[in-house]
């Protein structure tokens, strides 16, 4: 039997975020805390929650706010690295991540996913939908 993936529309957002690789989706526009990360391949974003991944490898990692024990992501479908979860930090100003997922930009791509309703004119008129990149 295959596997069971599950990313709810909140309804709050139509943006959601997807492996570049396998298109396998795992977050809601919505759970995005920050914009403002880096990571060894570039821009990444702070999100609350995202599901359809995997933690690998928990280690201790000098970052640039500090020490923290972090595991590595992977996405559930294809194994490509998306980036981190902070486990741990060890200073105190910092535990507001404790349990967050630090996504690199480089492994996912933005795309829109039509709503019900709203879209549905839009599924019939030949016109570009759920796959539609988008700028977040």
């Amino acid at each position: 039997m295959g596997r069971f993936f599950e990313v709810v529309p909140d309804g709050s957002d139509p943006v959601f975020f997807a492996c570049n690789m396998c298109r396998t989706l795992f977050a809601n526009g919505s759970k995005i805390m920050s914009k403002h990360f880096k990571s060894e391949r570039g821009q990444a974003y702070l999100f609350s929650s995202v599901a359809n991944v995997t933690m690998k490898e928990e280690k201790d990692r000098h970052l640039i706010t500090g020490r923290h024990t972090t595991g590595n992501l992977r996405c559930a479908c294809c194994d490509q690295r998306m980036g981190w979860r902070y486990v741990m930090a060890h200073d105190e100003s910092q535990q507001y991540k404790e349990g967050k997922y630090v996504i690199e930009m480089a492994a996912v791509k933005a795309v829109r996913i039509p709503t019900l309703v709203g879209d549905y004119k839009r599924l019939h008129d030949n016109t570009p939908h759920w796959d539609d990149e988008v700028e977040v």
